[in-house]
């Protein structure tokens, strides 16, 4: 496999991890980190291939590197977890920052300084601490902001971030894991929970389930992301159950319709069961991590560091370009 790029993966409680040669040898990145830190957000900046944003337990992380050395930029509060993060394409300045306790907080310069966004979510839910698991912004419209929350719905912005909507309108579960755009007439936004993933073609006014148990043979979806050379193309991170024993990759592609989106040619891309070069084998797969973090089922433990004993839960991946 061509080692041509560069792996960054965000762990519970084993930090940040790179590796410089496409998964062949990894270094865990211990400064500027806390020990035992929770790297849950990983993107990249829209128009430095080379810059990377990781948002943890302890707050802001910047490399312009690759990932081979970091920088400790801010934390929206001291008492807050970042779970994750978006920038907005055509102002790289402007990011978004979901947190646990749930909120969201928008930062004009870079992150080194954020102010808190006027949501109304959740303060207890079942789990116990809401969390807000998607931070989206428009490609086509950076005024159009999404916030998915775990366990509170999806709540929608249309003026970049000043004024918040929750919009439920079919959307029947609230426990929400991830969040895609893709671009179209009309783009299609996707939402992923336990078991279904949900798709809008309206701007979150309405959602339609997409009857991903019908097709996926573990459908406890924890992540999605879109191949960036064809928006019809969505990859989904599953797992078995809540805390399971075993996950794999979903390839599908998602049909507009009159009466919404509906899946087909589903394709089951590997399993995240020993080793995360497997899952990056596929240069589809590696094109779409390109496109920026791609978060494996969080429940799923990866042996993927060159060491059999040592299994780490991963939260966020990313990869860039050498």
């Amino acid at each position: 496999m061509a080692t041509d790029y560069t792996i960054c993966i965000g762990t519970v409680g084993q930090g940040l991890w790179q590796s410089p040669d496409g998964g062949e040898s990894w270094v865990r990145m211990r400064t500027p980190f806390p020990l035992e830190s929770r790297v849950r957000a990983l993107t990249r900046h829209p128009t430095e291939p080379h810059t990377l944003f990781a948002g943890a337990d302890s707050g802001l992380y910047l490399s312009r590197d690759n990932g081979a050395a970091w920088a400790h930029v801010s934390a929206p509060e001291p008492r807050l977890n970042i779970w994750s993060l978006a920038v907005v394409p055509t102002d790289p300045e402007t990011l978004f920052a979901g947190t646990s306790p749930s909120a969201v907080y928008r930062s004009r310069d870079g992150g080194h300084q954020w102010e808190p966004l006027a949501l109304e979510l959740a303060e207890e839910c079942a789990i116990g601490t809401p969390r807000v698991t998607a931070t989206v912004v428009d490609p086509d419209d950076p005024r159009l902001v999404w916030a998915g929350v775990e366990i509170d719905g999806v709540h929608r912005s249309l003026d970049g971030g000043d004024t918040w909507t929750r919009v439920a309108g079919g959307l029947s579960d609230p426990d929400i894991h991830g969040m895609v755009i893709a671009p179209g007439d009309p783009s299609c936004v996707l939402t992923s929970t336990p078991r279904e993933i949900f798709a809008s073609t309206d701007v979150g006014e309405s959602w339609q389930p997409m009857q991903i148990a019908e097709h996926f043979p573990a459908p406890y979806c924890r992540w999605i992301a879109m191949k960036p050379d064809d928006p019809q193309v969505i990859f989904a991170a599953c797992g078995d159950s809540a805390i399971g024993s075993s996950g794999n990759l979903q390839k599908f592609q998602h049909i507009l319709e009159a009466n919404g989106a509906s899946l087909s040619n589903v394709v089951k891309v590997t399993s995240f069961v020993t080793d995360l070069r497997e899952a990056l084998a596929s240069a589809e797969v590696r094109r779409t991590y390109f496109a920026g973090a791609f978060p494996a089922s969080t429940q799923v433990q990866v042996a993927a560091l060159g060491t059999p004993d040592l299994k780490i839960e991963i939260e966020a991946i990313a990869v860039l370009p050498d």
